[in-house]
């Protein structure tokens, strides 16, 4: 493209060059090789103007709403919303309109692009420390403490949750609910032996609303195993000023004469009136 572009080719020529160049993959929509080089054909024959970059990039064709985006959001980095011309501002506003999210899900998608473009920025530090990237975002000339990790680090909530850990546990979530396993220590089991667990659930009132469950429970178990102790039909409470909306119950699994190097336990989880069924997968060592 960047040869086409200096070397007086006209856009219409540059993209039959570009889709030439990649018949072999195949010539509709979504070929990504394609695209990327329209994006980037608009970028230059547009030489800085919005709506040429912009009618350039998306009269190649194949897929426009893509290379569209790719272009405008790459001019917004560069130049911000004074970039876009006053009559596209005036008619496209600041609102996000979808249908493609249900608003009453609990995932609270932004109501404008003022919003999302904050919540891009604030992922920013993170998708830059997890790449290892020797970048400080800062409004101004400063200097990068030596200790930036450890910082980080310190802020962090998913730090805080794994030493929230309690030790030999294991969690896995659910739609209308959160499941954690403890053991009474390492997993690990001999024959005749007996290894005690304890199962806590957790309402996730907040995503799928304030409401009690009646959970169901059934024990796949390897052969010659047993299960017994707690109780299998549990009332998983709401959330109140009385009540933490968890309940738990210990079980004691026992061995029977053959045990496995790895054996491989599972708890069906039901609740009354949901359509998903839960499964908490446990390994025993032997």
């Amino acid at each position: 493209v960047t040869e086409c572009y200096e070397s007086g080719v006209s856009p219409r020529d540059a993209r039959e060059i570009i889709q030439k160049m990649n018949a072999d993959i195949g010539d509709g929509w979504f070929e990504a090789p394609s695209n990327v080089a329209y994006a980037v054909l608009g970028l230059l024959y547009g030489e800085g103007d919005f709506k040429k970059t912009m009618f350039t990039a998306i009269n190649c064709g194949d897929d426009t709403d893509c290379t569209g985006a790719t272009v405008g959001a790459t001019l917004g980095i560069l130049n911000g919303t004074a970039g876009i011309p006053e009559d596209w501002r005036a008619y496209l506003g600041d609102s996000i309109v979808t249908i493609s999210l249900n608003r009453t899900s609990g995932l609270r998608p932004p109501k404008n692009c003022a919003e999302l473009t904050e919540r891009v920025t604030r992922c920013a530090p993170i998708m830059l420390l997890a790449n290892h990237a020797n970048v400080s975002i800062t409004d101004g000339p400063s200097r990068i403490p030596a200790n930036v990790v450890e910082i980080w680090r310190a802020q962090n909530k998913t730090k805080a949750a794994l030493e929230r850990m309690e030790p030999y546990s294991f969690t896995t979530e659910f739609a209308f609910c959160t499941a954690t396993a403890i053991w009474d220590g390492a997993p690990e089991i001999k024959q005749g032996e007996i290894k005690r667990v304890t199962l806590r659930f957790s309402n996730r009132y907040e995503i799928y609303g304030n409401t009690p469950y009646y959970l169901n429970l059934r024990w796949l178990l390897p052969e010659g195993f047993t299960v017994e102790g707690g109780k299998n039909s549990l009332r998983l409470p709401h959330f109140d000023a009385h009540d933490t909306a968890k309940i738990e119950e210990t079980f004691i699994l026992r061995a029977g004469g053959v045990v496995l190097p790895v054996n491989r336990i599972v708890v069906e989880v039901v609740a009354d009136h949901r359509p998903t069924t839960g499964y908490i997968p446990l390994v025993l060592l032997g």
